[in-house]
C-alpha cells in the first residue's frame, strides 16, 4: 500500500525543500500537488521546484487541477470563470453558477492547454482528476447544468426538450456528459505521455438521483485508479463510515482492474479527536488499498481548514503510516 499526502501553498524553493523532506520523513511514498489556475499561471517556476525536490526525495508526483473552473474539487478561486461567465454552468431555476460547464468547447480548450503545459513543462509520474462534478443546490432540489449547451445537447439525445426537473433522462445526461469529458482528457494524457498514470477521486457514492456511476467511470480504459474521499467529519459520520467506503471503491476498482486509492480527511480535525485520524487509516488499511492519501499536507496549518491542533493531526498521521 502506497502512501500520500496532497501539498501546495509554497513557492520559495528553500521551503519547498524542506517541506518534502518532512513529506518522505512522514512516510509518504508520493505526492499530489494542488496546482491552482493560479499556480500553473504565475507560479510555474514553483511548481517545476516542487517536482525536482519531490523526486530527489524519491517521491511520485501527481498533479491536480486544483478547483479549475469550479468544477473540481477544492477551495482555490477560478479566473476562467470570471474571464468566461459565457461558460459557466446555469442551474434549473435559471440562475448564473460560478462554475464552469463540462460541455462548453470555452472549458475545454483551456483544460487542454493547461493538460499539455503541464506534461510538457513538468516531470510528472501522474495526474489527479480531483472530485469533477456538476451544481447541486444543498437547499433547495435546483441542479446544474441548465446552460444553451446542455439544452441543445440533451434535445439532440432524447429528442424532447430538456426539463428543469432532474428526471432519470437528466441524471444519465449529466453522468454521460462528465464521463466524456473525463475520458476525452484522459486520452489525451496518455497519447501524450503514455506512463504517466490517471487517478480519479469520486464523491462517496451517493443514495440519490444527484451522484455519478462508479462502474461507468472505471470503464474508461485511459484511468489507472479509481478513489473516494470519505471525510467522516464534513459528513458527521462515525469514522468507521471510512471502511464502509473503501470496500466499496475496492470492489469497484477490482472489477475493472483498476488500483484503487481512499483519502483520509486530515482538515477541520477538532481537537481531541486526533486519534480518529489513526482509526480512519487502519479501517481503510484493511481493505487493502492500493493507496492511501490524506488531505493535507501539516493538517491545513494556517488555513480555514485547519485542523484544531495541527501538530498532533500531523503526527498521529505519521504515527497511523508508520505501520503499513
Amino acid at each position: 500500500m502506497l502512501k500520500g499526502i496532497s501539498y501546495y501553498g509554497s513557492h520559495f524553493p528553500e521551503h519547498i525543500q524542506a517541506d518534502f523532506k518532512e513529506i518522505k520523513e512522514q512516510g509518504c511514498d508520493y505526492v499530489v500537488l494542488a496546482a491552482s489556475e493560479y499556480d500553473i499561471e504565475f507560479y510555474q517556476g514553483s511548481l517545476k521546484t516542487m517536482v525536482e525536490q519531490a523526486h530527489s526525495k524519491g517521491l511520485k508526483v501527481f498533479i491536480d487541477l486544483w478547483a479549475f473552473g469550479g468544477a473540481f474539487g477544492g477551495e482555490a478561486a477560478s479566473f476562467f470563470i470570471g474571464r468566461n461567465p459565457d461558460s459557466c454552468q446555469v442551474s434549473s431555476r435559471d440562475e448564473h453558477l460560478p462554475r464552469a460547464c463540462f460541455n462548453q468547447q470555452k472549458f475545454q480548450d483551456f483544460i487542454e492547454h493547461t493538460i499539455n503545459f503541464c506534461l510538457d513543462y513538468l516531470n510528472l509520474d501522474g495526474f489527479f482528476w480531483d472530485e469533477p462534478h456538476f451544481f447541486k443546490s444543498k437547499t433547495d432540489e435546483s441542479w446544474g447544468c441548465y446552460c444553451q449547451v446542455c439544452r441543445d445537447k440533451f434535445e439532440q439525445t432524447y429528442h424532447t426538450p430538456m426539463p428543469t426537473d432532474l428526471t432519470p433522462e437528466v441524471a444519465d445526461f449529466r453522468n454521460k456528459s462528465c464521463l466524456t469529458f473525463l475520458q476525452k482528457f484522459s486520452k489525451l494524457i496518455k497519447q501524450k505521455k503514455p506512463n504517466v498514470l490517471i487517478s480519479i477521486c469520486c464523491f462517496p457514492k451517493s443514495k440519490d438521483k444527484y451522484g455519478f456511476d462508479w462502474d461507468e467511470i472505471c470503464q474508461i480504459e485511459e484511468i489507472d485508479i479509481f478513489g473516494s474521499d470519505p471525510y467522516w467529519m464534513t459528513k458527521n459520520k462515525d469514522v468507521n463510515y471510512v471502511e464502509e467506503v473503501t470496500k466499496e471503491v475496492v470492489e469497484v476498482a477490482k472489477r475493472h482492474n483498476k488500483k484503487s486509492e481512499i483519502w483520509i480527511q486530515l482538515f477541520k480535525i477538532p481537537q481531541g479527536r486526533e486519534d480518529e485520524i489513526k482509526q480512519a487509516v487502519e479501517y481503510a488499511a484493511k481493505q487493502n488499498p492500493d493507496y492511501i492519501s490524506a488531505w493535507t499536507f501539516r493538517a491545513a496549518q494556517n488555513s480555514v481548514l485547519e485542523c484544531g491542533d495541527w501538530k498532533k493531526s500531523w503526527s498521529t498521521l505519521k504515527e497511523a503510516y508508520s505501520h503499513y
